[in-house]
């Protein structure tokens, strides 16, 4: 079995995640792999994650040169930015700071962690977790959740 490792994309890399994410999305997926493997939806461009990039590591995981898997990292004031982001951000902003007076609240500091891929041929190899554990190891110290 292979031992792959989580890493931090690179500028370099951002043509092979958005090749990966072009891949995935679904237009260009069949029925089958739509409702066996699932599909990406939203469509990044080299602006948007370089942009993601400034703000927190993106999370990616390599066979050689090739990108296998990504899960991206938006921060709250940058997802504020994204049109399609703006309104999840605005609810969970909405849920943490909660309507309920009786519920006992405090300030978290979090972060979206999405879209995710992982590249066909490799799934089932418990990428996912590994993810996990990257975005683990480089932004628990700075975030609640």
């Amino acid at each position: 079995m292979n031992s792959f490792k989580t890493g931090i994309l690179k500028e370099a890399d951002i043509e092979g995640l958005l090749s990966l994410q072009r891949d995935n999305l679904k237009q260009n997926l069949d029925s089958q792999t739509i409702d066996s493997q699932g599909f990406v939806s939203f469509v990044y461009d080299p602006k948007t994650i370089k942009g993601m990039m400034a703000e927190e590591p993106q999370i990616i995981i390599k066979d050689g040169d090739l990108i296998i898997g990504y899960a991206l990292t938006t921060t709250l004031a940058f997802g504020e930015t994204m049109e399609l982001m703006k309104p999840l951000v605005l609810k969970t902003k909405e849920l943490m700071n909660g309507s309920d007076p009786s519920v006992l609240r405090h300030e978290m500091s979090y972060y979206i962690m999405g879209q995710v891929c992982i590249r066909n041929g490799y799934r089932g190899l418990c990428l996912f977790d590994l993810l996990y554990q990257g975005h683990k190891e480089h932004l628990s110290a700075q975030y609640d959740c």
